[in-house]
């Protein structure tokens, strides 16, 4: 399928977040398709993703929202033990987008994350040029092939084709191997980049 050339989710990033704590490492894992103007985001407000975790999410969607511009558009998903929809389609530039997105984030969960309904939901949005944006620390209660299937069976159900995922993954404690395999699985399966952040001393998954 065909995306709008534009500089790539990384790219925009990485300019906008040069300055981090010296104690967190940004590393980039891969790169993916441009994002484009019209996106959806899928964030991660678990237990897991408490404190420094979500500010530093929150760091990456403020690069995101300024790439996309005057002419952007957003639909924001909030997952954890339950899944909300934003609220509809938000033109861009929206000055009061992030206060509520830091309301909504706020709001803290039991600690269960069921990722899948709102990747369906993110999914379920039929635009052409559509991106979606997932933050995660990649920790589920649901199994890695029951998230993978889950987006694959949403992507084929798509009337207009299946569309990139990004991924920016958020690590405040060293990840175990099955958080890494799934946010790199759900990048790499769906034409997304994958960005991570971690502690400097984390030497990978345990």
């Amino acid at each position: 399928m065909k995306f709008r050339r534009v500089i790539p989710i990384l790219l925009a990033a990485l300019l906008s977040l040069g300055a981090a704590e010296p104690t967190w490492k940004r590393t980039f894992m891969r790169r993916g398709s441009p994002l484009t103007k019209r996106f959806a985001l899928v964030l991660d407000a678990s237990g897991s993703m408490r404190g420094r975790p979500i500010q530093l999410g929150r760091q990456e969607l403020v690069a995101i929202l300024g790439f996309a511009g005057d002419d952007g558009w957003v639909r924001a998903y909030r997952f954890g033990d339950t899944h909300e929809d934003f609220g509809g389609w938000r033109r861009l530039p929206d000055a009061e987008l992030m206060r509520d997105i830091d309301a909504w984030l706020s709001v803290e969960g039991t600690g269960s994350t069921y990722m899948i309904p709102a990747m369906e939901a993110a999914l379920s949005n039929e635009q052409s040029n559509l991106s979606v944006v997932l933050v995660t620390d990649g920790n589920s209660s649901e199994t890695n092939e029951a998230v993978l299937e889950a987006i694959t069976a949403a992507q084929k159900r798509r009337k207009q084709g299946p569309v990139p995922i990004h991924v920016i993954a958020v690590w405040e404690t060293p990840p175990n191997a099955f958080s890494v395999s799934l946010v790199e699985k759900i990048a790499e399966q769906n034409g997304g980049a994958l960005v991570a952040w971690r502690l400097r001393d984390d030497e990978g998954p345990h």
